[in-house]
């Protein structure tokens, strides 16, 4: 042993190897880790994602991975990167890319969900002069869609009842008048496709080519639940992509873009409506009056600006969409979502509290309850003065987890992006690893 690690300055680079030699095992392990899951996952997935050279090749990129960790552990970073954003690509943008030609080649009912195919269609109903709030889909290429619930009902809620925020309309409907024009097709997951991608971009400009860069990646943007459901059309990553360029914008003290993208984020799904009190407390509580001003009156104009033209366009049906049946009030449509997922909400018709799937049940009073009760501890945290940058993502998530698990529907994709906003919480704070 050499006399050097028995001084001061040794033991402290014998240390930094020990914890760069522990963060080495932590990336193998979530590359590993990521990929088992996903494979277990989507062994009976969608188009590519059960053929057997893809899960093929999805294990050789993880077994290359672990291969180079082993043999170059000090210098292979940059191949390391390199191999995680490979991953990604097979994963998650090959299949999306293959659904949407199949889906091009075949029918627009096929390889999509329900979901992304509504989104597209109201896109449409907004360049037709169409309300996507009032106006029904029964007529449209969704009633084609193969719906069919645990009771055996085949008529799809979603023909009635767009839960879809105005932005993500909006947006929708820009891409397909762009793609339409310029390729004579399109497809609302090219948009999914860019989010996830804004995530590395941002993960690159925030860590830098680092083992904080790959650890990030790795443990967030490759989480399975995540990727698994991109290919089929799920939203989620547009939300999550949003908030955390708020953050970041934030960090880099561009207030007024802070503002506006969680405006844009606050007209993108519900989700951002849970997050935003978190945020919003977290500026006010840390940040300069005029910073906070910045930030609250572009974030305010911006939503108004997104939602104000829906509002007088039909207010009752922006309401009785966006939040009488996401909340399951009977007023809110004949046609209710069934009860269903992985949340609070299944157990009831098993212990007899409700009759059926269908059943109403005032689940908005216990997420209130449960969210409020989030708010709370965020605010206790906050007062004993812990790391705001990871507590507000962390409590976001857990906010969003509070008000999802005890609504009428909690699904898988909901708790992928959870884990997700619950694992960049945790890298986030750059002093976190070590």
């Amino acid at each position: 042993m050499s006399i050097i690690q028995h001084t001061p300055a040794g033991i402290m680079v014998k240390w930094k190897t020990i914890c760069y030699d522990r963060d080495m095992r932590l990336d193998v392990l979530g590359i590993l880790f990521s990929s088992a899951v996903f494979l277990v996952i989507n062994r009976w997935g969608l188009g590519i994602l059960h053929t057997e050279v893809f899960l093929a090749g999805l294990t050789l990129i993880s077994m290359c991975y672990l291969l180079v960790s082993m043999l170059r552990p000090t210098r292979s970073l940059h191949l390391r990167i390199f191999l995680t954003i490979v991953f990604a690509v097979v994963a998650t943008i090959l299949p999306t890319v293959t659904n949407m030609q199949e889906r091009h080649r075949t029918l627009p009912q096929n390889f999509v969900n329900d979901s992304a195919m509504q989104a597209e269609i109201a896109g449409r109903y907004i360049l037709l002069g169409l309300n996507p709030y009032s106006t029904p889909y029964d007529k449209s290429d969704l009633a084609k869609w193969p719906y069919i619930d645990e009771m055996g009902n085949k008529t799809n809620p979603a023909l009635f009842n767009n839960i879809h925020p105005p932005f993500l309309l909006l947006v929708s409907a820009a891409q397909y008048r762009i793609f339409a024009q310029l390729f004579a097709w399109s497809d609302i997951r090219v948009v999914y496709l860019l989010a996830y991608a804004s995530l590395f971009i941002l993960a690159f400009w925030k860590f830098g080519v680092s083992e904080k860069l790959l650890l990030f990646l790795i443990f967030g943007a490759l989480n399975p639940l995540l990727m698994t459901f991109i290919p089929e059309g799920t939203n989620d990553v547009m939300v999550l992509a949003i908030l955390l360029w708020t953050l970041f914008a934030a960090e880099k003290k561009s207030y007024i873009v802070a503002g506006i993208l969680l405006g844009l984020a606050i007209g993108t799904k519900q989700t951002a409506w849970v997050a935003a009190p978190f945020l919003v407390y977290s500026f006010w509580r840390n940040q300069p009056a005029k910073a906070f001003r910045q930030f609250i009156v572009s974030a305010s104009l911006t939503t108004l600006v997104i939602y104000i033209p829906f509002l007088v366009w039909h207010v009752e049906a922006l309401i009785k969409s966006l939040v009488l049946y996401v909340t399951t009030d009977p007023r809110a449509q004949k046609f209710i979502h069934p009860i269903e997922g992985i949340g609070f909400s299944p157990v009831l018709p098993k212990l007899g509290i409700v009759k059926s799937l269908y059943s109403t049940f005032p689940f908005w009073i216990i997420q209130i309850i449960a969210y409020t009760i989030s708010i709370l501890v965020y605010w206790f945290t906050t007062k004993r003065g812990a790391k705001e940058e990871r507590n507000v993502l962390f409590f976001m998530a857990f906010g969003t987890l509070m008000a999802w698990y005890f609504s009428r529907y909690f699904l898988q994709s909901h708790l992928g992006y959870i884990i997700t906003l619950f694992t960049f919480s945790y890298f986030w704070d750059q002093k976190k690893i070590t």
